[in-house]
């Protein structure tokens, strides 16, 4: 089946034409379902939450992937790219609540079911629109294989990781310091936290020393956490505070009073060295409590009011209740000092809501032991990273790791698989799948599960082995794990890479994947990463439909090196619908040339021999350097090839030669390069690739499924012979530019061939002249050399051009630049050279007035040296 024919290549590549039946076309023909016989290649699709639609990341992060296996599909292997998507806890949860608020509606008021059915309805209809946005840019997989992190298979697979590593003594539950957002009233991971720098005061507070006048100063930034303190503490080792130990102090705002106690965990350097210890509301704090047997007291709720505080400060909001104390703690006196203080406050990485450091009950995955075997992994080489400085950030990471806390106080996801017995307390984590009837401590009958879910990340761990069937032993998990590769951005390294290696390590004692390929972030033309609260967004969708999915493609997975940021913006997506358009424009120039097909051995000329030369070694440079994943560096090999040496020397060439004696042979040899250039532009640009090779009459049906080129035959000498030509053809060129002529006029040109060089360019004289625009006289042995004549020296020949009535027009142009910029330099220089201005202007101005001066002075003395060859000067 043919997308369109010869007589539809219209002028311009209209990619709303062809881009979803070229789609439909792959579908039909089977090109993502994974053909058996050659080498493995297993990619796993990162699973896209159900909330999203495209965005930038997204446009940057799946086609990079798409790119990746299409290539490793070109190479003839058995290729398999699992997708997926992603239940996102939270993300899920705020959307439906949103809708439900639309119908005054809230999640306590339906309950538990009849939300989770409501959630489950919003994800059949809303959740799968980031599938057909992701199909839109091209990528392709195969979308049989689709997995949802809720399926029964990954749901499985969670339990079952869950149920191994509690019962292995790694996953535990108790009371400990969590993030706790109050929007969305759940604990967070220390990864879901993001800390931004915020101007705010450290105040000090005079504590009385009971049975004394004297008082301890602490300083604190969150004054209203005070009415949770159970202790003063101090440094050991510091002799200003020695002699408190052990003293009471009053709480002031309260009447309770509290120890002060010696800690080695106290920084002696910050404030007064004496420090507020809130145990239920500080991790450190809680630590110093555990070790001194302190009895925390929570005073901050799930929503971020104050609880089990006077009753003047019941339900208040903690900024409410700071400005309180700070008043009160102002009219008793004991507010002794304040100053300006910067220090990081965690956010929601989801709402943005100022995260409340909190006791609360808890499920953790303890991450020391897990980590040490990943640490060996990455130690062996059995999983590397690229870029290779990653390798030092993941071993950082975990080498410094803390154990995660793995519970969501939410109703959608995967509910934690243990019970609690009324009876006797017990908890019940039930070895099989199952639900347990009775308690195997007491044999009750009265269990009731635990109502939070896990962390999303907690699924996400095991998704390169969930999708292939683990726990079970099927077919697929022992034919495609682990993996080979694995493509995501750098953002996520730890959010997600480091946690399936450790998952993958502790549950099937294989790394789910031997090489990790991370990419940067988008960013705008400014260098600032693309948000909405920063409005410098591009909506990738709205690219696709101005200019083309493979334009955007292109614009992304291009122009950068590996691992490092893409600046996007729409001249860049431009760019690319530009580079298609050429693609398109050099296809229809072969494609509809009359004439039956020739054996393209009969094109044999040197040019010919060049142009094999140059896709051989493109090909192969280019493979290195796509299996090392520099896609950038690849595709500017590849263009390099297409555009400079395929399209603007070897077409210009031909269409001096379809009328001769080989113009046959030579067409049937620029359609085979074309084709191989297809090939290896494929996984960039895929839809208008497939839509050229459609009219080509290739004996492959799809590009998709076409061979990587892989030339045998080599012709170095005819590749060194052509580029030096095409180096005098350059020259040429610049001397026609510099002469003012322009680029469509022939002049003449007279070369002096040197001795060596001699023969071939007498031989390629034709292919000089016509490339160069020029009229071309080969000096003799004793030729004199031209006076007043712009010359040329490569290492070939030597290129003269007299100088005629366009140069003279460039003179007069160039005496009146002269004038111009003489008149201007002198104007800055009076500046400077006045004292009244150098003492008052500002010397951000006076600085860019020097910087003028020299931009205008080496202006000036290129015009002059211009003027200089064009009067005969050398």
């Amino acid at each position: 089946m043919h997308v369109l024919g010869v007589s539809h290549m219209d002028s311009r590549y209209d990619p709303a034409k062809f881009e979803a039946q070229i789609y439909q076309l792959w579908l039909d023909h089977g090109v993502a379902k994974p053909v058996a016989g050659g080498r493995r290649f297993v990619l796993t699709m990162p699973p896209a939450n159900v909330t999203g639609n495209l965005h930038m990341g997204h446009a940057l992060t799946y086609p990079t992937q798409d790119a990746v296996v299409r290539f490793h599909r070109l190479l003839g292997e058995e290729v398999l790219y699992v997708p997926g998507t992603d239940h996102a806890g939270i993300a899920t949860q705020l959307v439906v609540e949103r809708e439900l608020k639309k119908e005054h509606l809230t999640r306590t008021g339906l309950g538990r079911r009849a939300f989770v059915d409501r959630v489950w309805q919003w994800r059949e209809h809303s959740g799968g629109q980031i599938l057909s946005q992701l199909r839109r840019l091209g990528v392709l997989a195969d979308w049989d294989r689709l997995a949802f992190t809720l399926d029964a298979g990954p749901s499985r697979a969670v339990r079952t990781f869950f149920q191994r590593a509690y019962h292995k003594g790694l996953i535990y539950r108790g009371a400990y310091i969590v993030n706790w957002c109050p929007r969305c009233r759940t604990a967070l991971s220390d990864l879901e936290v993001v800390h931004h720098d915020t101007a705010g005061t450290l105040w000090q507070i005079a504590y009385p020393v009971i049975g004394t006048d004297q008082t301890i100063t602490v300083a604190t930034t969150r004054p209203e956490t005070m009415l949770g303190d159970t202790a003063v503490a101090v440094h050991p080792d510091d002799s200003r505070h020695r002699a408190r130990v052990g003293q009471m102090v009053q709480l002031p705002l309260t009447e309770r009073q509290v120890p002060v106690i010696a800690d080695a965990a106290v920084d002696m350097d910050f404030g007064t060295g004496a420090v507020k210890v809130t145990p239920a509301h500080d991790a450190d704090d809680f630590a110093i409590g555990i070790r001194h047997q302190l009895e925390p007291l929570a005073v901050i709720d799930e929503d971020g009011k104050m609880i089990n505080v006077p009753h003047r400060y019941l339900g208040l909001s903690t900024t409410q209740a700071r400005e309180l104390v700070l008043s009160e703690l102002q009219a008793q006196g004991v507010l002794v000092g304040q100053q300006e203080h910067l220090h990081a406050v965690g956010h929601c990485e989801r709402c943005d809501t100022v995260i409340e450091p909190r006791l609360s009950q808890q499920w953790f995955l303890s991450m020391k032991p897990l980590a040490e075997q990943a640490l060996a992994a990455v130690a062996r080489g059995d999983v590397s990273f690229h870029p290779d400085r990653f390798t030092k950030i993941a071993n950082q990471w975990l080498e410094n790791i803390h154990d995660w806390c793995i519970s969501r106080q939410l109703w959608w996801g995967h509910q934690i698989p243990a019970w609690y017995c009324a009876d006797c307390g017990a908890t019940v984590v039930p070895v099989a799948d199952e639900t347990p009837s009775s308690c195997p401590k007491c044999a009750g009958t009265r269990l009731t599960q635990d109502e939070d879910v896990l962390d999303t990340w907690f699924s996400s761990a095991l998704w390169p082995f969930s999708t292939l069937g683990w726990p079970e032993q099927t077919a697929d998990l022992a034919r495609y794990f682990p993996t080979q590769t694995l493509v995501t951005g750098s953002d996520i390294l730890f959010f997600w890479v480091i946690r399936m290696l450790v998952a993958s390590l502790e549950l099937t004692e294989q790394v789910p994947f031997g090489q990790v390929m991370l990419h940067g972030l988008v960013r705008d033309s400014q260098g600032q990463k693309m948000s909405k609260t920063r409005g410098n967004g591009i909506d990738p969708l709205l690219m696709i439909e101005r200019h083309g999915a493979d334009a955007l493609r292109w614009s992304l997975l291009t122009g950068t090196a590996l691992g490092q940021d893409v600046r996007g913006s729409e001249a860049r997506v431009v760019e690319g619908r530009n580079f298609t358009n050429k693609i398109w424009n050099a296809a229809r120039l072969l494609v509809q040339q009359p004439g039956d097909r020739a054996d393209p051995a009969g094109a044999n000329q040197r040019i010919d021999r060049w142009l094999l030369d140059c896709v051989a070694e493109t090909a192969e440079a280019a493979r290195a350097l796509l299996l090392s994943y520099e896609l950038g560096a690849g595709a500017a090999r590849i263009q390099d090839l297409f555009w400079d040496r395929f399209c603007d020397v070897y077409l210009e060439t031909l269409k001096g030669r379809l009328n001769g004696p080989d113009g046959p042979a030579a067409l049937s040899l620029a359609n085979s390069v074309l084709a191989d250039c297809l090939i290896m532009l494929h996984p960039f640009v895929p839809f208008v690739t497939e839509a050229i090779w459609q009219s080509l009459r290739q004996t492959e049906r799809l590009v998709a499924t076409a061979t990587w080129p892989a030339p045998e035959q080599r012709y170095p000498v005819e590749r060194r012979q052509i580029d030096q030509l095409l180096d005098l053809v350059r020259a040429i060129r610049n001397l026609k530019a510099d002469a003012g002529e322009a680029a469509s006029r022939t002049v003449l040109v007279r070369v002096h061939a040197h001795d060596q060089s001699a023969a071939l360019i007498q031989e390629e004289a034709g292919l000089i002249a016509h490339l160069a625009g020029c009229e071309l006289v080969l000096a003799g042995e004793g030729d004199a050399v031209w006076e007043k004549a712009l010359s040329a020296r490569t290492d070939v020949a030597d290129a003269y051009l007299r100088v005629g009535e366009a140069a003279s027009q460039e003179l007069g142009r160039l005496e009146r630049d002269l004038a111009t910029l003489a008149e201007e330099i002198g104007r800055v220089q009076g500046r400077l050279d006045s004292a009244d201005f150098l003492a008052h202007a500002p010397a951000a101005v006076v600085e860019k007035e020097r910087a003028r001066l020299q931009e205008l002075a080496a202006k000036h003395q290129r015009a002059l040296d211009r003027r200089r060859l064009l009067q005969g000067g050398q």
